[in-house]
């Protein structure tokens, strides 16, 4: 690979077609191409002494001139075309293990006339002047080859990727491709569990099978039962309706079709930003900060911390992608792995557009994991029996030592968290914790981690958020080591970076400097860290389980949050599984109706739950250390069978600190004098309050909602209402950080935003579980002031409510109009048991 480097990095050898390397461009450049319909990254891209750019693409193996390597420098070729002037300049391909280097070399007659016949390609054809020839390079043997496909090799190209396109926009088993005739090539083929799994799921008038390939399918699923089956292809199914609906909700084609400005108004980007830093951290990412030329307020609904973001310029779509690390009100921070190319910062007044994106890499994760259920194997035989068959499971008892070794952990926790661990340990197959609201969920995991490893137990702790899995490393940074602690993958947020980062996987890595002794000392630290921590996709995805396959324990924490198809992974890594959740909070977020209403959204702890029931599998944590008696006993009443208790006297006592009449002084009053006396009261039977908007039976059109262009409701009553009462807290000696807003509606969350200061979080119902706040204000929204309003009652659904009520440590606030509320049967029930229903008058 040196020898073909301008100095000082190498010798300049020319390349095989004479042309030589001038600068590198960029390494692992993105490119994803509207033309051809395709996202590439190339290994490198380098300029020549010709001022081109052309592909270099690497190989580690000896040179093997497949069609394979030769199609791929061909493909990034043409997406490079794009950049420029659409001409179709070279690329190499290097083989690293012998050194062999070879120029790819279409014709432009041949690369013409196959493009003329894509549909949507003519765009290339129009400039097609080729100047030399992409190049495919062996790293490890340092093969360099010219590659000259056929019309029928490009031909070959394109009609894959068109019936990849065809079966990615139907998404249905329906649509699968015919398989193979013959099997001479699936013996060795890694995906040929895959393969026949799914068409055993398929239907059978979709697909046509040989009776060669029939022979061959039954040999690899035999050991599959139909109930088996049945499960397997529901849950493929089911996973291909979500993702349809999820793609048709995010419009990524909008990159593409809309200019920057149309996808700011619809709050999917922001536009027309400048780039003011850039500054390369420690760890050797980079930190690129954005904002506007006259530095303007950004929009406040687009892009928050730890979302990821695509940015593109007018001219190139997805330049980069990164994670917002920073967001205040006239600037943005995005992370990147590396710094733009050279091209991109020698051009002045650059624009760069910001656009959210959701990857849709979780949708083949889960789908993959459904296969990892369905194979032969022991790990997957087992879980198949509790999931599917619905077998109970079993617990045995603790010895004696063991007993006394864990004694001065459990001292520590209360009496139903203890009997959790207890009852864990004891469990020879799976343990449901139900941890109810404030009831210290993350105390009972981070003592049960602590007694497993005591006992020299290995474990893998997972979660379905990022954010849930650091919270549990964090509390047990304080009382283990961080050499037993191995943290896979990680949250992006700028708060928890620097306290998470002794633990991540790549500083561990990091330390290991001798080189005579760094593959030892790594594989060591792989293999035999007590503690492994990841969200439960990584777990399915990671290379790092692809050869440490077995835990003692897998614990789940936000089990009622998972779907089953994402919790099968980390659970065939496990040999005994406790899952922790509530199952009547927040449930796995499913955006098809149609999976919806057949169960998708069922989660593994909810299914499970009946059958733990009948053999005291389950443990309920039902004091809570949150909330006041007051506000307690609403949730517990409506959704806890009255089980919900306050763990001390202590707690459920508290309220907010006696107001100060004389800092409010001479100030104006912005609300009534009896309605500031009653949201400052520190009385404990003040602790909840309905503030009842009147406004169906007002003539004023003040709380009227509204309803934007994507369906989400805003009320700008309630916005300025619930703004006056937190100038009164703030005014009064409340600290911003002791005060939460929330809403159901993601409109209503933009526009309470603009009115209030950013210090006071404010966010969705979902976004705030796992959170609390000494004083919680709720805008309801809903307005029913003619027959044409309506209200989305599944975002009023008993869990979301659940979750809305038990937020609040001291004091809960709700905002609606009563008589639009009380025609949903939940929300007329919850209105009933308040005390203080106050009405406002404007």
């Amino acid at each position: 690979m040196r020898s073909f480097l301008p100095a000082p990095y190498g010798k300049n050898t020319p390349l095989s077609d004479g042309n030589k390397i001038s600068d590198i461009e960029d390494i692992e450049m993105n490119i994803w191409s509207n033309g051809v319909g395709i996202k590439g990254k190339i290994d490198v891209a380098l300029r020549t002494t010709k001022n081109r750019i052309i592909p270099l693409e690497l190989k580690t193996g000896k040179s093997s001139f497949s069609i394979d390597h030769h199609a791929q420098v061909l493909m990034y070729s043409v997406l490079i075309s794009e950049l420029e002037d659409e001409k179709l300049d070279s690329g190499v391909l290097l083989y690293l293990k012998d050194g062999t280097e070879t120029i790819v070399s279409p014709s432009v007659a041949d690369l013409k006339g196959i493009l003329q016949t894509r549909n949507g390609m003519a765009r290339f054809s129009r400039a097609l002047n080729i100047e030399s020839f992409p190049v495919l390079l062996y790293l490890k043997d340092g093969t360099e080859t010219i590659v000259t496909p056929s019309v029928a090799d490009l031909k070959g190209i394109l009609q894959t990727r068109n019936g990849m396109a065809t079966f990615s926009r139907a998404l249905n088993i329906e649509s699968f491709p015919e398989p193979k005739l013959e099997t001479r090539f699936c013996g060795k083929c890694q995906f040929s569990r895959h393969c026949t799994i799914l068409q055993k799921v398929a239907t059978t008038k979709s697909v046509k099978i040989s009776e060669e390939m029939e022979k061959f399918s039954t040999n690899l699923t035999y050991h599959l039962s139909e109930k088996e089956l049945a499960y397997g292809k529901q849950w493929i199914q089911w996973t291909f309706m979500e993702w349809k609906a999820d793609r048709k909700r995010k419009n990524m084609e909008g990159i593409f079709m809309e200019k920057p400005q149309q996808r700011e108004s619809h709050g999917t980007c922001l536009s027309n930003l400048v780039l003011e830093r850039s500054e390369r951290k420690e760890d050797g990412n980079i930190w690129m900060t954005f904002g506007r030329q006259n530095k303007e307020k950004l929009p406040s609904n687009v892009l928050e911390i730890s979302e990821l973001a695509v940015i593109s310029t007018d001219e190139i779509v997805a330049i980069q992608t990164g994670v917002v690390v920073d967001r205040q009100e006239t600037f943005i921070t995005i992370k990147t792995d590396k710094e733009f190319s050279k091209r991109l910062t020698t051009i002045p007044s650059l624009f760069f557009h910001l656009d959210q994106y959701t990857s849709n890499a979780s949708f083949p994760m889960q789908q993959n994991s459904i296969i990892n259920l369905l194979e032969d194997s022991p790990e997957a035989k087992r879980l198949r029996e509790f999931i599917i068959d619905l077998k109970e499971p079993i617990f045995g008892s603790l010895k004696k030592a063991e007993i006394e070794k864990i004694k001065p952990i459990v001292k520590k926790l209360s009496v139903t968290q203890a009997k959790a661990v207890i009852k864990a340990l004891a469990a020879k197959d799976y343990l449901l914790i139900q941890g109810f609201p404030g009831s210290g969920k993350t105390s009972t995991i981070v003592g049960l981690v602590h007694c497993l490893v005591a006992l020299g137990k290995t474990v893998l702790l997972t979660a379905y958020t990022n954010s849930a899995v650091d919270n549990m490393l964090l509390r047990l940074k304080e009382i283990l080591p961080s050499e037993i602690i191995l943290r896979i993958g990680g949250n992006y947020s700028t708060s928890r970076l620097e306290e998470i980062k002794p633990l991540l996987l790549e500083t561990k890595l990091a330390e290991f400097k001798d080189k005579k002794t760094m593959l030892n000392q790594a594989k060591n630290m792989l293999l035999k860290t007590p503690i492994v921590a990841t969200t439960c996709l990584t777990a399915g995805n990671h290379n790092f389980f692809t050869w440490r396959t077995k835990f003692d324990y897998c614990i789940v924490d936000e089990a009622a949050l998972a779907l089953q198809s994402s919790v099968i992974k980390p659970l065939l890594l496990g040999n005994v599984y406790v899952l922790v959740g509530d199952c009547r909070q927040l449930e796995p977020l499913v955006v098809c109706k149609e999976a919806k209403e057949q169960g998708m959204n069922i989660s593994l702890m909810e299914k499970w739950e009946i059958i733990a029931e009948k053999v005291n599998g389950i443990v309920k944590l039902n004091q809570q250390y949150r909330m006041n008696s007051k506000i307690c006993e609403l949730s517990s009443e409506m959704f806890y069978d009255n089980l919900l208790q306050c763990a001390t006297k202590d707690v459920a006592n508290q309220t907010i600190e006696k107001f100060d009449e004389e800092m409010n002084e001479g100030k104006e009053e912005k609300v009534p004098r009896d309605l500031k006396n009653l949201i400052l009261s520190s009385d404990i039977s003040d602790s909840v309050i309905f503030i009842d908007t009147l406004s169906r039976s007002s003539d004023s059109n003040s709380f009227a909602q509204t309803t934007s262009s994507t369906s989400s409701k805003s009320n700008k009553g309630e916005v300025e209402l619930i703004s006056r009462l937190c100038q009164i807290y703030l005014s009064s000696g409340f600290p911003s950080s002791s005060i939460g807003i929330m809403s159901t509606y993601r409109n209503q969350v933009d526009e309470l935003r603009k009115s209030l200061p950013s210090s006071i979080e404010t966010n969705t119902v979902d976004q705030y579980q796992g959170r609390d706040k000494d004083i919680i204000l709720i805008s309801l929204v809903h307005t029913s002031i003619s027959d044409l309003d309506y209200c989305n009652e599944s975002l009023l659904s008993e869990r979301r409510v659940n979750v809305a009520l038990t937020r609040a440590k001291k004091k809960l606030i709700l905002v609606g109009c009563l008589e639009s509320l009380s025609t949903i049967p939940l929300m007329k029930n919850l209105i009933q048991k308040i005390e203080n229903v106050y009405k406002f008058n404007g």
